[in-house]
């Protein structure tokens, strides 16, 4: 026990050595040491500031799709992902027909998996109140179970009520920057009367900001929501694209819903079984998939962006590390001559290149914590992880290893005689 103790004492007082030695190195020539660093910290803030961007994104993403539910099945006209042969042919999709109300209604009297079903349409229009006016957004008829396809909170008033959605009532929800337009003086917008389209209807909600939300079917912040039967007094229903959304009972599977409602739309349509589908069935997860994609290609140019800048950061420390030997040869041999064993020789240069290296990691893992404080970004909080910090700081350490191996076995390799008389 007490040998143990003493080598790994020994050991302690080495790493020690070797640290100090490894900052001192720093001191000897500042402006050569700063340009042999800075491949190091910006190969090492290139892959943190990427993965950090990345995880940030994601975890906005990951919490909007969870509010959605994994479960949400789309019918759309457009596939998320491509149908046939990896193409996406939207040359052939652009032809084909609206999802109709009429087709919402016919799954919702036959289907026997669905859960919750809602329906939604969009077209342009805009909202005026006095001499405000508001044109930008979608004005966006919806069935009941609305509340499937908009997410978001109502920070004022109401949502619509089942009377309402039934009988078209001429009331509207809107976003917050068309509150802002129309009601720029803080005035109360419910119970107004402002001008949707064509029709007037009456504010009964406002929904709140939602400016920080990067996963939405629409921009909140912009609509104007309406009951479906009141759009269709504003607009012809079958001539605008629709989307149904549907999940499925707590007992049935996905899948299964899936092939049930593609046999409705099917039977909806007429369509002949030689003949493919003119719809699309869209899942939440195709999106998933599709963004996870998209951040291994992000994650793959951030590793190639700072692989180049560690190479030259580690030819630097390499460089530093041959320069340190051949200052301390008369030093080395000294050690060599009064038993010093290879491998505590080359073990203290390799602490000493992981040291140097971790410096300049350090200052580029500084650099991206900077950089989340100050840089304003909207929809997502950019968070410097525990993981990510540790990430970088153990490719700095490799980095210095391994540009530190061969210096190391430069000066174990040392005749202690010729050493000494250097």
């Amino acid at each position: 026990m007490k040998q143990f103790f003493k080598k790994a004492g020994g050991i302690l007082k080495l790493v020690g050595e070797s640290v100090v030695f490894a900052f001192s190195q720093l001191k000897v020539d500042k402006f050569r040491t700063f340009l042999s660093l800075l491949g190091v910290s910006i190969g090492i803030f290139s892959i943190v500031a990427v993965m950090t961007v990345v995880d940030s994104i994601k975890n906005v993403i990951n919490e909007g799709f969870e509010a959605f539910g994994s479960d949400l099945i789309m019918v759309e006209s457009y596939p998320m992902k491509p149908e046939d042969d990896g193409v996406f042919k939207w040359w052939e999709y652009r032809k084909r027909p609206n999802i109709t109300y009429s087709e919402f209604q016919y799954i919702s009297n036959n289907s026997k998996t669905y859960d919750r079903i809602a329906y939604n349409i969009s077209f342009k229009g805009s909202a005026k109140y006095r001499g405000n006016s508001f044109s930008e957004g979608d004005i966006i008829g919806v069935s009941e179970n609305w509340d499937m396809i908009i997410r978001d909170k109502i920070d004022l008033g109401r949502g619509f009520s089942s009377h309402e959605l039934e009988n078209g009532t001429h009331v509207v929800v809107i976003g917050k920057q068309v509150r802002d337009k129309l009601f720029p003086n803080g005035e109360d917008p419910l119970g107004k009367i402002i001008k949707v389209g064509i029709s007037d209807a009456i504010v009964i909600g406002v929904f709140q900001n939602t400016g920080e939300s990067a996963v939405s079917m629409t921009n909140v912040d912009e609509v104007k929501l309406v009951p479906i039967n009141f759009a269709r007094t504003m607009v012809d229903l079958s001539s605008v694209d629709g989307t149904i959304v549907v999940t499925p009972r707590e007992e049935v599977e996905k899948d299964v819903l899936s092939g049930e409602i593609t046999s409705l739309m099917r039977s909806a349509r007429h369509l002949q079984p030689q003949q493919k589908n003119n719809f699309a069935i869209n899942e939440i997860s195709y999106a998933i998939d599709t963004i996870a994609d998209i951040f291994k290609t992000v994650n793959l140019l951030g590793w190639i962006i700072g692989g180049f800048s560690l190479l030259i950061g580690g030819f630097g420390i390499a460089n530093i590390m041959f320069v340190s030997v051949k200052e301390r040869t008369n030093q080395i041999g000294i050690m060599k001559a009064l038993g010093a064993k290879k491998y505590v020789i080359t073990l203290q240069f390799l602490i000493e290149a992981a040291t140097l290296s971790l410096a300049g990691g350090f200052w580029g893992i500084a650099l991206v914590y900077l950089c989340t404080l100050i840089i304003p970004v909207r929809m997502i909080k950019l968070t410097l992880t525990f993981g990510n910090i540790m990430l970088g700081s153990c490719i700095a350490i490799i980095i210095g290893i391994v540009a530190g191996v061969a210096p190391a076995r430069a000066a174990a390799n040392l005749n202690p005689v010729e050493a000494i008389n250097d």
